[in-house]
């Protein structure tokens, strides 16, 4: 079972993590996994300060992070996303049809929010 919220852990720093458990180091690949999901849902509110204006800067990355990410971002009207991946591990072609078939399930899921994802595949 997957325990959401706190964690008795949670603020232990990641580079802790890795030196406690020693994993076998395999340079090509993140230590101890390869993908991660990010939802997003926290209101966003505009910073302001008196007379001074401030706005987000993009920060394109060169390279991911890890194998595959998909990122989720929730507005008050829509759901958005993002996907970054290794170019050495996927084609586009091949994330596209990750992309489509994800969103044929919240589709599905909203349809039939009662249904088990199983039951949706």
């Amino acid at each position: 079972m997957w325990h959401w919220g706190h964690t008795p852990h949670q603020e232990l720093p990641f580079e802790k993590l890795v030196a406690e458990l020693q994993p076998q180091r395999d340079l090509s690949r993140q230590p101890l996994f390869q993908v991660i999901f990010t939802w997003q849902n926290t209101p966003h509110e505009q910073l302001g300060l008196p007379g001074l204006q401030v706005s987000g800067w993009p920060c394109p990355r060169r390279s991911a992070a890890f194998d595959l990410s998909w990122h989720a971002f929730e507005t008050p009207d829509e759901l958005q996303g993002m996907v970054e991946y290794a170019t050495e591990l996927f084609d586009a072609a091949t994330i596209e049809r990750l992309v489509e078939s994800f969103q044929c399930l919240l589709t599905a899921v909203g349809r039939d929010a009662q249904k088990r994802i199983s039951q949706l595949l």
